[in-house]
C-alpha cells in the first residue's frame, strides 16, 4: 500500500515538475519576444529620427523652400490668383490680344512692373500696328507651357514670392524660342497689385 501511495506521489512531482518546467520556458519564450518587439521598435524609432534629421538638413538647405504652399496664409491665397493673371496677362498673347496686354495687365500690376514685363505700347503708332499685323499672317503667338507661384507666409499687408513661367514663342505652329524664367516679387494686399518684380539667376 505505501509502495502505491509513493508511486502515486512520485508522479505527482514529475507531472508539478513538468508544469513548472513548461510555464518557465513559455514565460521565457514571451519575454524573449518581448525583447525582439522592443529591439524592432527601437530601430524603427532610430530610423525615423535619422529620416526627420535629413529632411531637416534639405529643407536648410533648399533656398526656395520659404517660398512653399504650405506657408500660404488666407490673405496670400486669395492674391495669388491675381498674380497667376498677370503672369499670363505678361506672357500668353496672339495677335488678337498682344496689344490689349498693357491695359489689362494695369489691373494686377502697378505701372512700373507693367512697363517692366510687357513695355510701353504706343497703340496710335503704324510700328505698333503693322507688328500686330505681322503676328496674325505669320500665326505668330506665345503660350505658357507651366508656372508656378511661391509665397512666404504675409504680414497681411505685402507678400514676397518667387515665380517661374515656363513659355514657349510660336511661329507659324513651329516652336521658335522656349524659356523658364523665374522673377521675384512684392505684392501689395491693400492695392491688390504687384509693386516689385526682379529676374532671378537660377545659375
Amino acid at each position: 500500500m505505501k509502495r502505491v501511495n509513493n508511486r502515486q506521489y512520485n508522479k505527482i512531482i514529475l507531472v508539478i515538475g513538468i508544469i513548472v518546467v513548461v510555464a518557465a520556458l513559455l514565460y521565457m519564450f514571451t519575454l524573449t519576444q518581448a525583447n525582439r518587439r522592443l529591439v524592432s521598435q527601437n530601430a524603427d524609432l532610430q530610423t525615423e529620427v535619422t529620416a526627420a534629421k535629413r529632411d531637416n538638413q534639405a529643407i536648410k538647405e533648399n533656398k526656395v523652400q520659404k517660398y512653399s504652399a504650405k506657408n500660404l496664409t488666407l490673405a496670400s491665397t486669395s492674391s495669388v490668383a491675381n498674380i497667376n493673371t498677370f503672369l499670363k496677362t505678361s506672357f500668353e498673347w496672339d495677335f488678337t490680344n498682344w496689344s490689349t496686354r498693357q491695359t489689362r495687365a494695369q489691373k494686377y500690376a502697378t505701372p512700373s512692373v507693367v512697363k517692366k514685363m510687357i513695355g510701353n505700347l504706343n497703340m496710335q503708332s503704324k510700328s505698333t500696328q503693322s507688328y500686330i499685323k505681322f503676328l496674325k499672317k505669320d500665326n505668330v503667338y506665345q503660350k505658357i507651357n507651366s508656372k508656378h507661384v511661391y509665397v512666404e507666409n504675409s504680414d497681411g499687408q505685402k507678400i514676397n514670392g518667387i515665380a517661374t513661367v515656363n513659355s514657349s514663342l510660336i511661329d507659324g505652329n513651329k516652336t521658335t524660342s522656349h524659356q523658364v524664367q523665374w522673377y521675384h516679387f512684392t505684392y501689395d494686399v491693400q492695392k491688390h497689385q504687384v509693386i516689385q518684380i526682379t529676374p532671378v539667376s537660377v545659375n
